[in-house]
C-alpha cells in the first residue's frame, strides 16, 4: 500500500512539473535606430540571445533615425516608459552622462570581470567621463574614401591605387569629371555631402589641426588650418569636379550618385560598405576603398552608435540589461554585427576572430577600413556637441551650397557659435 501511494505521489508531482508555469523572464526593452540590413542583424542577435538562456527576453524596437530615437527617449523618461538599453549616435552620449541618465557601467564590469581593454580605445572616447565608462560601442564606423574602380580604369587611372593625398584627390577628380556636348556635367570626380561637420573633422586633423582648442573654449581651426580645409573643398568647386547634394536627404543622394556612376569618388561611412559592394555589383562595377586622403597626415573621426543603459530602470532590469550588453561584446557577436553590416569590429577579439579574418580575405575593402583606425581622432566629448555639430553644418552649407559667405567668414561664424555654446559648459 505504502509503495502504491509513493508511486502515485511521484506521478502527480511529475504531472505538476510538466505543466508548471515557465520561469518568468525579465524583459529588457532595447531601442535602436537601424533599419535595413543592420536592423535585421540586430533582430537576429536579440533572437539568438533570447534562445541561449531562459531568464531574460530582449525586445529590440526600431525607433527611427538617430534624432528620432533621441527625441522619443527624452519624452519617455518623464513618463517612466524608458527602455533599459538605448542605441544612440555616439556624440549624443555625453549629454546623457551629464544629466545622470546614462548608468555608470564600471561597477557591472568589475562585478562580471569584464575587461574594457578588449574594446578599441578610440571607440570609448564619447562614453568615458571622470574615469568611468557609461556606454559600449555597438555599430561604429569611420568615413572612408569609396571609389569606382571601373571608371578609374576608363580614365587611365590605376584602379588599385586610390588617391593618397589631397593634391592627388584634386588631380584624380579633374581627370574623372566629364561634360556632354552642351557643357552639362554628366560625371563628377567626387560627390560629398556637407550636411554636418563629420567630414570636416577628418579634414582638420589631416591638415595638422584639432577640432577644438586645448581649453575647449573654441574651435581649434580658426586659423590657417581652417582656411586650408575650406579652400581645399572650394578648389573642387572651382574646377567643377565635385557634386555637393542638397541638404534634404543629402547622404541618400550622395550614395545614389556614387552607385549610379554620377560621382566617381565619395566619402562615406564604413557602415555602408556592404550596401555599396552589393549595389556596385548590381550596377556592373567594382567598388574600391581607401583611407581619407592625407594633407600633412592621415586622420579620421569615428561615427556610428553606442549603447547605454538607462539609469532610472530598476536594479533587476539593469542587471539583465548588462548581461545582454556584455554578451554583445563577445568575440563572435561583435564579429557578427560587423560582418553583416560593414560597421567596424569594436573589440580586439572580434578583429582576430575567424569570422572577420575570413571576411577580410574575401573582401579586402573591409580590412582597409579597419586599418584606418590607427589615425582616429574624435573631437573631445561635450554635452553641447549635437547642437554645435548641427549649427556647424548650417555654416558649411552657407560656404559650399549657398556660397553666400567666404571660408574666412565661415570660420568666424563657426568660432563665434562654438564659443557661445562651449561657454555654457566649460
Amino acid at each position: 500500500m505504502r509503495k502504491s501511494i509513493t508511486v502515485a505521489m511521484i506521478f502527480v508531482l511529475g504531472i505538476m512539473t510538466a505543466f508548471a508555469a515557465p520561469t518568468k523572464r525579465i524583459v529588457v526593452n532595447f531601442w535602436h535606430s537601424s533599419s535595413g540590413v543592420t536592423g535585421e542583424a540586430i533582430m537576429a542577435q536579440a533572437k539568438l540571445f533570447n534562445e541561449s538562456q531562459d531568464k531574460i527576453t530582449v525586445v529590440p524596437t526600431y525607433q527611427g533615425s538617430y534624432d528620432e530615437t533621441t527625441a522619443k527617449l527624452q519624452q519617455s523618461i518623464p513618463a517612466k516608459t524608458q527602455p533599459a538599453i538605448a542605441m544612440l549616435e555616439r556624440s549624443v552620449v555625453p549629454q546623457y552622462i551629464d544629466n545622470g541618465l546614462a548608468q555608470d557601467l564600471t561597477g557591472y564590469m568589475k562585478k562580471t570581470h569584464f575587461d574594457p581593454a578588449v574594446i578599441f580605445d578610440g571607440f570609448l572616447s564619447q562614453a568615458r567621463a571622470n574615469g568611468k565608462i557609461y556606454g559600449l560601442p555597438y555599430i561604429r564606423s569611420t568615413p572612408i574614401l569609396y571609389y569606382n574602380k571601373t571608371l578609374f580604369a576608363k580614365a587611365g587611372l590605376d584602379p588599385n591605387r586610390p588617391p593618397a593625398t589631397w593634391d592627388e584627390c584634386l588631380e584624380y577628380a579633374r581627370k574623372l569629371t566629364k561634360k556632354d556636348s552642351s557643357g552639362k556635367t554628366i560625371q563628377y570626380g567626387v560627390g560629398m555631402a556637407m550636411y554636418d561637420t563629420w567630414i570636416t573633422q577628418g579634414l582638420v586633423v589631416q591638415a595638422g589641426g584639432h577640432f577644438f582648442n586645448k581649453d575647449m573654449t573654441d574651435i581649434g581651426f580658426n586659423n590657417e588650418i581652417g582656411r586650408k580645409v575650406f579652400n581645399y573643398i572650394k578648389a573642387f568647386q572651382k574646377d567643377g569636379s565635385i557634386r555637393i547634394p542638397p541638404v534634404q536627404n543629402a547622404f541618400a543622394i550622395q550614395q545614389q550618385d556614387f552607385v549610379s556612376g554620377l560621382a566617381c569618388m565619395t566619402y562615406g561611412s564604413t557602415g555602408g560598405l556592404s550596401a555599396y559592394i552589393s549595389e556596385a555589383k548590381n550596377n556592373g562595377f567594382e567598388v574600391g576603398v581607401g583611407f581619407m586622403p592625407k594633407n600633412v597626415t592621415y586622420g579620421t573621426p569615428t561615427g556610428g552608435a553606442n549603447i547605454i543603459m538607462l539609469a532610472p530602470c530598476s536594479d533587476e532590469v539593469k542587471d539583465a540589461a548588462w548581461t545582454f550588453m556584455s554578451w554583445l561584446m563577445e568575440a563572435d557577436q561583435a564579429a557578427y554585427i560587423s560582418a553583416k553590416t560593414g560597421y567596424m569590429p569594436v573589440t580586439k577579439t572580434a578583429a582576430n576572430s575567424k569570422i572577420i579574418q575570413e571576411l577580410w580575405a574575401k573582401y579586402p575593402q573591409y580590412k582597409v577600413a579597419f586599418e584606418q583606425l590607427e589615425y582616429v581622432e574624435d573631437p573631445t566629448s561635450t554635452p553641447v556637441w549635437t547642437q554645435l555639430n548641427r549649427e556647424g553644418g548650417v555654416i558649411l552649407q552657407k560656404i559650399y551650397i549657398d556660397q553666400s559667405i567666404t571660408p574666412e567668414e565661415g570660420l568666424k561664424e563657426m568660432s563665434e557659435m562654438a564659443r557661445d555654446l562651449l561657454s555654457e559648459t566649460y
